[in-house]
């Protein structure tokens, strides 16, 4: 049986992923009439009535991102549904949920819903790689349960065509089996990271307050929205990424590595972390590598790859 890699550990490692490197509003039912008194110089005493057809609206209401997942562990008397609305916002360790069938660019496959109250506080689901379209591949499940107990397994994910839906199936240390499917709507399907002109980015980073953990991630290769300038040089070296949901859970991330000073700014919904000092190790070609640091309760770790 596989070990499950959800640790800091399997973070730090990259779990092989990086090691293989609107708006709508109503209208009136008829014509607006509008009484509007002509100019001093025409007929005195009249005024001219114009009507204005009100022009049908094009633009359709932005449908809500929804993740929806099932979860079921038969030996522990767990099947249920958790579902969520998509943000920009929110507490991480609260109400959240983020999904890689949302996104533009899809690395390793993350799928995570946190709540506050419920039967299960979170579910997350990690692949251990990048993913490349649909299919089955390795992958790593973790619920929190409302007694604060943990369910760590290892298994399986499979992606459908689309890579916007799938299903699961793992075991935990003891042989309980964790399955479900999941679900992510309201985006256009995402496209393999590395699909766009620039080279991509991808961090996955394990965040601890306490005895909760978060499992976030980003990935892309628009040049616009994220930078990795390495040289392999031992130049001051700076890691960026700063967009919108498009990249991830992480939508702000910011490493920047001088000889032996290092530090770290993060974004994963209202949650900002900034750390520093910073333990960074880099590989040779300074292009990937793995991070640790500590900003008051909070705690990360994580890895990286320009490749």
């Amino acid at each position: 049986m596989r070990v499950p890699a959800w640790s800091v550990a399997a973070t730090l490692a990259g779990a092989t992923l990086l090691a293989s490197a609107g708006c709508s509003g109503g209208a009136s039912d008829g014509p607006v009439r509008t009484t509007v008194p002509l100019a001093d110089d025409t007929i005195p005493g009249t005024v001219a009535d114009l009507e204005v057809e009100p022009t049908p609206s094009t633009t359709e209401p932005i449908p809500p991102t929804v993740v929806t997942v099932t979860v079921a562990v038969p030996e522990a008397g767990i099947d249920t549904t958790v579902t969520a609305e998509l943000s920009n916002d929110g507490d991480p360790f609260g109400d959240f949920a983020s999904c890689s069938g949302v996104r533009r660019e899809v690395g390793a496959y993350s799928v995570a819903i946190s709540q506050t109250g419920g039967e299960i506080r979170s579910v997350s689901l990690l692949t251990t790689s990048r993913v490349t379209g649909p299919g089955t591949i390795d992958a790593d499940a973790r619920l929190e349960l409302a007694d604060g107990t943990a369910v760590v397994a290892a298994g399986t994910m499979t992606l459908d065509p689309g890579l916007r839906s799938g299903s699961y199936l793992a075991f935990d240390a003891g042989g309980r089996r964790v399955e479900g499917a999941f679900e992510c709507l309201g985006s256009d399907a995402p496209t393999p990271v590395g699909s766009d002109e620039g080279p991509p980015l991808e961090v996955v980073a394990l965040l601890r307050r306490g005895d909760t953990e978060r499992i976030v991630s980003l990935a892309s290769s628009d040049p616009e929205l994220v930078s990795c300038p390495s040289d392999g040089s031992d130049q001051p070296l700076v890691v960026r990424a700063d967009g919108g949901p498009s990249l991830g859970a992480l939508t702000t991330f910011e490493l920047a590595v001088d000889g032996d000073d290092a530090s770290l700014r993060l974004r994963v919904g209202d949650e900002v972390g900034e750390f520093r000092p910073v333990d960074v190790t880099l590989d040779e070609a300074r292009r990937a590598g793995t991070f640790s640091a500590v900003d008051g309760d909070l705690t990360v770790d994580g890895a990286f790859s320009c490749e």
